[in-house]
């Protein structure tokens, strides 16, 4: 019986969403950092299954959109990159 819940278990496991996938749509909020402003953000399943996504910002003077490096979900906490349009040497981090 044992070995039958081990089995029924690994495929639940296999058929969750992967990592983020639920929040994929479009966010909005603020942020306040080195400025404030206000900003909207779109996550989507890449075709590779990994998150990706856009974000546009407009605040203290500044209005721009970037494509995000890189997005990783831990449990409920995103973690997305990058790079800064007006400076690409200096580049973005936004926790959630």
């Amino acid at each position: 019986m044992s070995s039958l819940w081990t089995v029924l278990g690994l495929v639940f496991v296999m058929w969750q969403a992967p990592a983020g996938e639920q929040y994929a749509g479009m966010w909005t909020g603020t942020y306040d950092g080195t400025g404030n402003g206000q900003f909207e953000m779109t996550l989507d399943k890449g075709k590779d299954g990994a998150m990706t996504g856009k974000v546009n910002v407009n605040g203290d003077g500044a209005a721009y959109s970037a494509d995000l490096k890189s997005v990783v979900f831990d449990g409920v906490k995103m973690t997305a990159k990058y790079d800064f349009p007006p400076d690409p040497s200096a580049e973005i981090v936004m926790t959630a």
